[in-house]
């Protein structure tokens, strides 16, 4: 989650009338892909402020919303009505030229999505004029511009546009990037995608370019050059733990196991944040079989703090039992496994239990409370305990109504214990939000 999605759900919960707290995480969620979520916010938004209805930041949420529903007509109606505000409301609302320009671009991508070229090529251009002369603006439309003449087939015009785009120019990085992608996905030209992030390089020396480079050698198979990549930007960046984390999964890419594990323990013993690298450290020595050595790491932890306060480690400890629960099914100690499951569960419960208050996504907190349960039932399951499994699929399902595996498993018991009524049930559940699920339909 990041720093702007915790202190806007923090926001709406301490102040749960503030309107536009509710309008930003909603653009927010939509960008995650998590389109439920923020509809949901946009009305709870509307219902504090109906004026939230005469933002155009309100239209361009629900547009993107549209979107990645697969509506884009709708999306492109919605984009159209909040540039129509603009010409009627623009001196009794507070709008900056940042949030035209916004919309503007996104309805030249939904026209364009839509295969409305000579629409999306008539907004270009009324676009170009409005803004001729100021060159923030102007860049920002140069992506979109490029992006115009690939819909149309032009590959090298739209690289032509963004080679065009100066070092000395804000969008510089961004249409390497671009440009970057251009020639891995059309040209399918690895050495001048490459080429790309270097000519970055070239402006600028920063931890984060060297990371953006290690990204790309890693985006073309390329783990070698990425870790020397991803090593430089360490250097200058020490305490990046993130960079640490992808050194050690390039390692694990080129197959270089022992020095993966090496690296993953001296990055988490030199680091002040050891528990960021803990998990990384103990999932490489589980995948290479070192189990004892796994179940030490972890529990040097486990067992110097007993009763975690803090939802950050809360959350850290769920994730060190839920490993180790794999570890014992892998040597199959099914009963210490489920001890260390009912553990994870018991801590995971609190976080759901926090309600948000410390900035997290509920909804995803509840999706692993349900994982949690769904484990612990298919092992209650194994030994043939149908009532605890049975309860334990249904306190999964109270935690994510959308869990297929959990309804199927359900009914499977159902099934097998003759109570075919409610195996029914559960088969119905599940075509009521997946209606073309194939063994929904031939169990029930």
């Amino acid at each position: 989650m990041s720093v702007a999605e915790q202190l806007l759900r923090g926001c709406v919960n301490k102040s749960s009338d503030n309107a536009e707290a509710y309008l930003l995480l909603a653009q927010i969620l939509v960008q995650k892909n998590e389109l439920d979520e923020a509809d949901k916010l946009l009305d709870i938004g509307l219902g504090f402020n109906f004026r939230v209805r005469e933002h155009p930041l309100y239209f361009l949420t629900k547009a993107r919303l549209e979107k990645r529903a697969n509506r884009v007509d709708q999306s492109i109606e919605q984009l159209r009505n909040a540039l129509d505000l603009f010409a009627k409301k623009e001196s009794e609302l507070e709008l900056a030229e940042a949030e035209r320009i916004a919309i503007t671009l996104e309805l030249i991508d939904s026209l364009q999505t839509a295969n409305r070229i000579e629409e999306a090529d008539s907004c270009m251009l009324e676009a170009a004029e409005r803004y001729k002369g100021k060159p923030l603006e102007e860049q920002q439309l140069v992506l979109m511009n490029a992006q115009l003449r690939l819909q149309r087939g032009n590959v090298d015009g739209a690289i032509k546009v963004l080679q065009a785009v100066k070092p000395d120019q804000p969008n510089y990085r961004a249409a390497r990037i671009k440009m970057a992608q251009i020639y891995l996905e059309e040209k399918h030209d690895k050495h001048r995608f490459a080429l790309c992030y270097r000519d970055l390089l070239e402006q600028d020396t920063s931890p984060q370019i060297y990371e953006l480079l290690g990204d790309a050698y890693i985006s073309i198979q390329e783990p070698e050059l990425a870790i020397d990549a991803y090593e430089t930007a360490m250097r200058r960046a020490p305490k990046d733990y993130q960079l640490a984390e992808k050194i050690g999964n390039a390692y694990v890419k080129c197959h270089l196991y022992n020095k993966a594990i090496t690296f993953y323990e001296t990055a988490m013993k030199s680091s002040g944040r050891q528990k960021i690298l803990r998990i990384r450290f103990a999932e490489q020595l589980f995948q290479m079989g070192n189990f004892d050595k796994c179940k030490r790491v972890l529990k040097e932890v486990l067992d110097a703090e007993t009763d975690p306060s803090d939802i950050q480690t809360i959350r850290e400890h769920v994730s060190y039992w839920m490993l180790i629960s794999r570890l014992h099914m892998e040597t199959s100690e099914w009963d210490q496994a489920c001890r260390d499951l009912l553990k994870a569960r018991q801590l995971q419960l609190r976080i759901v239990g926090n309600g948000g208050r410390e900035g997290l996504n509920i909804a995803e907190e509840k999706k692993l409370a349900a994982l949690i349960c769904q484990q612990l039932a298919e092992l209650y399951a194994n030994s043939r305990d149908w009532n605890k499994a049975i309860e334990l699929f249904k306190e999964a399902i109270g935690h994510n109504e959308r869990d297929t595996k959990s309804h199927l498993s359900l009914a499977g018991i159902y099934a097998s214990l003759g109570k075919l009524h409610f195996c029914d049930q559960q088969c119905q559940q599940v075509l009521n939000f997946d209606p073309n699920n194939n063994d929904a339909t031939l169990v029930n």
